[in-house]
């Protein structure tokens, strides 16, 4: 009667604990892939952008042209003739202006920090599927002497 306790308690908490942390892991995980694909695909866009100066003698009158997003993903092309500075969204609503070259920096520093954050996510994620291990076997050895 009493191992029964106990077990109960063990799935309880694998159930409504571990599991749920797992969720919650996997959800921010998802959000911070999404947010470092956008961060290498403007990562590649700026590159692009230091190649079309570096060829064109280095002058910023290079006229580029572009599909944007004008919302509900209606696309309108884009010219755009002066690419020495590009604006970037840095967070809490607010955007930046920064020459080509720093904002390649800012951009592989912040993949630089997005990537530690998904490496100690994955560590945690590492962690309670180990909890979850060792609660099962916990619960095998408890069935094991009833």
């Amino acid at each position: 009667m009493e191992t029964d306790k106990e077990i109960i308690k063990y799935e309880t908490f694998i159930n409504d604990i571990l599991k749920e942390d797992l969720k919650l892991y996997d959800y921010k995980l998802s959000k911070l892939n999404e947010e470092l694909t956008q961060y290498y695909e403007l990562k590649s866009t700026i590159k692009h952008l230091l190649n079309l100066k570096a060829t064109n003698d280095g002058t910023n009158s290079i006229d580029v042209k572009s599909l944007m997003d004008v919302g509900c993903n209606f696309m309108m092309e884009a010219h755009v003739e002066d690419v020495s500075n590009i604006i970037i969204h840095v967070g809490l609503e607010y955007y930046l202006e920064f020459p080509l070259k720093e904002a390649d920096k800012y951009v592989e520093s912040r993949i630089e920090m997005l990537m530690k954050q998904v490496e100690h996510l994955k560590s945690l994620v590492i962690e309670t599927k180990a909890k979850i291990k060792i609660c099962l076997i916990g619960i095998g050895e408890l069935q094991k002497m009833n």
